[in-house]
């Protein structure tokens, strides 16, 4: 989904500086930022993120790093609302559209226009109720997936599944993941589970390693609540938010997944679009290599 919004003129940077090409590249995007008529209000890296987000008054959030990088500030400046622009410093850069090419070649438009591409992408909410509790013990949100695995010592658990209160179907097996549309192409995708258009209001929900051959993704609307009871557990069975948070799970504990109120705003590459990136990417659809049949034998 796309909609304009204000041309942001105060800009605060978000450095993954664990990473030297990140560390390297500051001092140049910041100097290109502010040679283009935009003020820098701040700085802030990684180790930042698990404090309270503090804006800085700014109007725009640069990540500079990867798909996690983006993922992390993304969850943590949700409230605030603020377009987010990534520049990717990882390996696939699905979420951070731009490189440094990309960012200098369209920085002087974006500066100028009153206008920005803003595609708002879903985030969800997990809590965790102890047995017979309605307050819940753990609160986090994810952009990508919720997912509960099973954990060491990695012996098969039981999940009972409730869309908005009614029963559905026990699990038995590693686990389960709860993703996004956006999410389906991570974690999900690899599981098995079905690819679904960021535009489409939805959620899925992909078991891990059923132990049944009748059990099978399913995607439903995104404003039915899921609620997850955990009927079987081991020690480290655990809620993990976007693949960073974990939080241990213990037999008889409720996990509730519902829709946030609030999306996540990032600011799109105007080159390029979600389909062009699943199949530059992720290679959606790609041939194959047709098998060289006349090939030679490797002599001995």
């Amino acid at each position: 989904m796309r909609y304009n919004a204000d041309m942001p003129r105060r800009v605060l940077l978000l450095a993954n500086d664990a990473k030297p090409s990140v560390r390297e590249a500051v001092p140049r995007v910041r100097k290109y930022l502010e040679g283009h008529g935009l003020e820098v209000v701040g700085q802030l890296s990684r180790r930042d993120a698990a404090k309270e987000p503090d804006s800085h008054g700014a109007d725009l959030l640069l990540v500079l790093g990867g798909d996690g990088t983006l993922l992390e500030w993304a969850r943590e400046f949700v409230d605030h609302q603020l377009p987010i622009l990534g520049v990717n410093f990882g390996k696939l850069g699905f979420l951070a559209e731009f490189d440094m090419n990309s960012l200098f070649r369209h920085c002087a438009d974006l500066c100028v226009q009153k206008t920005l591409p803003i595609s708002e992408l879903m985030v969800i909410e997990a809590t965790v109720h102890p047995p017979l509790e309605s307050h819940p013990r753990f609160c986090g949100t994810a952009i990508n997936d919720c997912v509960i695995a099973a954990g060491r010592p990695f012996r098969m658990i039981d999940i009972g599944i409730f869309i908005n209160g009614e029963r559905g179907p026990v699990l038995t097996g590693d686990g389960v993941i709860i993703s996004t549309p956006i999410g389906t192409t991570a974690y999900n995708v690899a599981a098995g589970g079905p690819i679904v258009s960021p535009s489409v209001d939805a959620l899925t929900i992909t078991p891990l390693a059923a132990h049944s051959l009748a059990t099978r993704p399913v995607v439903i609307d995104a404003n039915r609540d899921i609620e997850l009871v955990l009927l079987g557990t081991n020690p480290g069975t655990s809620l993990v938010l976007d693949g960073q948070i974990h939080h241990t799970l213990q037999t008889g504990e409720r996990v509730r997944i519902s829709k946030y109120p609030k999306a996540a705003r990032l600011v799109r590459d105007p080159d390029g679009s979600y389909w062009k990136t699943l199949m530059q990417k992720m290679g959606w659809s790609a041939r194959l290599a047709p098998p060289n049949h006349g090939e030679e034998m490797p002599k001995k």
